[in-house]
């Protein structure tokens, strides 16, 4: 297995309270394996070079942008002493994480078998199967008829990971702020949303022809996904 990869940073803070922290990390996974995502199982005395078994690893995630912001406005500093305790002290964070999906790999299970031992079997692919993001759908998120059933006996030319899963978009936004009661008397009041904007983040594609064993989802359907926003409420006392 080989993994390369660079990585940009940036970093910002101001002196109004804002602190800007952003990654962004280009790599790629390559790996020799099977099927199952392990590694490859070959037959005896069979010819390792002519079984097409190196590809991206489902674990290659080429593109990831994280970005991360923290705003402790300085304004309440200028207010007058009564507005303080309410209009002060507030701060606003957000972690935002768009990311490439999985690299996944296609397998034939309809009985079809190339009898060498190698694990199981693999289809034939014409062209790039992976769709534009406006032409995929939940029943068809990759091109389906990019593969076909190779004849009896041939083991299919499609290498693993070419395949590109769902990605992520996912935004999580907190707002707290602080009340200072006495000198040793504080409190924390805060609020968090995950998945804030309720993004619809699919996490897994049927890629088993014609359908997934274990779930009866038909080959190329989204069979998951993750969880929808979830807002939780919390408040801290010190003493």
């Amino acid at each position: 297995m080989s993994y390369n990869a660079g990585v940009i940073k940036f970093e910002h803070r101001t002196s109004r309270g804002l602190q800007l922290l952003a990654h962004y990390t280009y790599g790629k996974t390559i790996s020799e394996r099977g099927l199952n995502g392990q590694f490859s199982s070959l037959g005896y005395n069979y010819p390792q070079s002519i079984i097409p078994t190196r590809g991206e690893a489902s674990l290659s995630h080429r593109h990831r942008v994280l970005v991360s912001a923290v705003y402790e406005p300085k304004y309440a500093q200028h207010l007058p002493s009564r507005l303080r305790p309410v209009l002060g002290d507030w701060r606003i964070s957000s972690i935002a994480t768009f990311e490439s999906g999985d690299a996944l790999t296609t397998e034939n299970q309809n009985g079809v078998s190339a009898n060498d031992f190698a694990g199981p079997d693999q289809l034939n692919v014409s062209g790039n199967p992976n769709l534009g993001h406006f032409d995929r759908s939940f029943s068809e998120y990759f091109d389906v008829n990019a593969f076909s059933v190779p004849p009896q006996g041939v083991r299919g030319d499609a290498r693993p990971g070419i395949i590109r899963g769902p990605g992520q978009n996912n935004w999580d936004i907190s707002i707290g702020k602080a009340i200072n009661f006495t000198e040793h008397l504080h409190g924390d009041i805060r609020a968090d949303a995950f998945n804030a904007f309720n993004h619809t983040q699919w996490t897994s594609v049927s890629t088993t022809y014609p359908f997934d064993p274990d779930t009866g989802v038909p080959f190329g359907q989204v069979q998951g996904g993750r969880e929808g926003r979830i807002i939780q409420l919390g408040a801290k006392i010190f003493f």
